[in-house]
């Protein structure tokens, strides 16, 4: 089944909030099943990644993202989408061959493939000297692009290990301002990452398979259940769709949901 088309533009998460409670909660749980088909029939690693990034943007509202894949002391750079720079260009940025972001230098995807923890930062060129990260201010100069707010979060398999980081550039509100990600957002574009990682493991596990044709099954066995796992976390009764739900009741409060309420959004 195909999955819907969509360009995750300015407020576009905030549109899916205007809804009831069962209907936002029911409409991120569909999407996400049907990424979930498309993990599982497309055997195109790049294309399915392409796809996960283009739904978590469509959710958190990002005007820009990027995902790295995480090999040896490396992450490389698997997907890059952004908005500003596709219009500026006349194309969609898709997947660029860049030099690869070594884990021992100090860059936000770096500090959460290393440590296994969520950034969100208001404003990437605020950050104080001290910590242990740090924007990386060189890609904004070879781009133009100006990074403000960024959402990272680890892309981790059911072994814990971390497979690479997704993160979210410039959260934008229905006015097309760049603002911060709201806490509430992180669980969502969790939700991506998950989806990603069992992604990147299933080509893995399915690089092995060509190898050896006695895995085969067994690597198809665990894509499938790591799917429904994923699945069932969204849906059960413990921090599935109740907690979706309650986390974008929470958004209600947040005064850009409100005003794209009253936008009619």
């Amino acid at each position: 089944m195909d999955m819907p088309s969509t360009s995750p533009g300015v407020g576009s998460f905030l549109e899916v909030l205007g809804g009831a409670t069962a209907e936002r909660s029911a409409q991120m749980l569909e999407d996400l099943l049907q990424l979930g088909i498309a993990i599982g029939s497309d055997g195109e690693l790049p294309s399915v990644l392409d796809r996960i990034v283009t739904q978590a943007r469509r959710f958190t509202g990002a005007e820009a993202a990027t995902l790295f894949i995480r090999e040896g002391a490396a992450l490389r750079f698997a997907v890059i989408q952004n908005d500003v720079t596709a219009r500026r260009m006349g194309q969609h940025e898709g997947r660029l061959e860049v030099e690869r972001l070594p884990l021992d230098v100090p860059s936000l995807a770096g500090y959460v493939a290393n440590s296994g923890e969520i950034l969100n930062v208001p404003e990437a060129y605020d950050i104080p000297r001290e910590m242990p990260y740090a924007s990386n201010w060189r890609v904004d100069l070879a781009t133009g692009y100006r990074t403000h707010s960024v959402l990272a979060v680890p892309l981790r398999d059911a072994s814990r290990r971390i497979q690479g980081v997704l993160q979210l550039i410039n959260a934008t509100d229905p006015g097309g301002n760049v603002v911060p990600f709201h806490p509430r957002l992180e669980d969502v574009a969790r939700a991506f990452a998950a989806y990603a990682a069992i992604a990147v493991r299933s080509a893995r596990l399915e690089e092995l398979s060509f190898k050896d044709p006695l895995t085969e099954g067994y690597n198809r066995r665990y894509l499938m259940l790591r799917l429904y796992e994923e699945v069932g976390i969204l849906a059960d009764g413990q921090r599935g769709a109740a907690h979706f739900a309650a986390g974008l009741d929470g958004l209600l409060d947040h005064p850009l949901v409100g005003d794209s309420r009253h936008r009619g959004l």
